[in-house]
């Protein structure tokens, strides 16, 4: 797990990193890993779970966007290409179009945060800062002490 250079900070008010995992044999290669800090009413815990996108159907992935605000896969993938997409005849985007293109990552981090709190180790912090020094030196980002 030490690939520094494969992790991205999110979203730095939970302290969330993802990286992208090599593709396995006979999969679609959208698979995850993702880090976060929970708050807990008594100090704070580590969620770390891996996402395979093809382990969750359409009316999972639905209902994620549908918790971020989005109608639709094809709303999410409008509001999020750097370009219009065009539509079809039919008011259909365009799914051939360059600019279609689906943030599976994005999603991954959706349904991640969906079900964080089932993903906790069984450790927990007294601060924000050592449950997220906690993280940072598991996946290889530093070399804090574990607090």
């Amino acid at each position: 797990m030490n690939q520094q250079n494969n992790w991205v900070l999110t979203d730095d008010d939970c302290a969330q990193y993802v990286r992208y995992l090599d593709p396995i044999a006979g999969s679609t290669g959208k698979q995850f890993e993702l880090w976060q800090v929970c708050e807990l009413p008594n100090g704070y815990a580590v969620a770390n779970d891996t996402i395979n996108i093809d382990e969750h159907g359409e009316e999972e992935i639905g209902s994620a966007l549908a918790s971020f605000g989005y109608n639709s896969l094809n709303d999410f993938v409008q509001e999020n290409s750097p370009e219009p997409i065009p539509q079809k005849e039919d008011g259909s985007l365009d799914e051939e179009s360059p600019f279609y293109i689906v943030e599976w990552q994005l999603i991954a981090e959706m349904l991640f945060e969906e079900k964080a709190l089932q993903h906790l180790l069984p450790q927990t912090w007294s601060t924000y800062e050592a449950a997220e020094n906690f993280i940072k030196q598991t996946i290889g980002l530093n070399d804090t002490e574990e607090e």
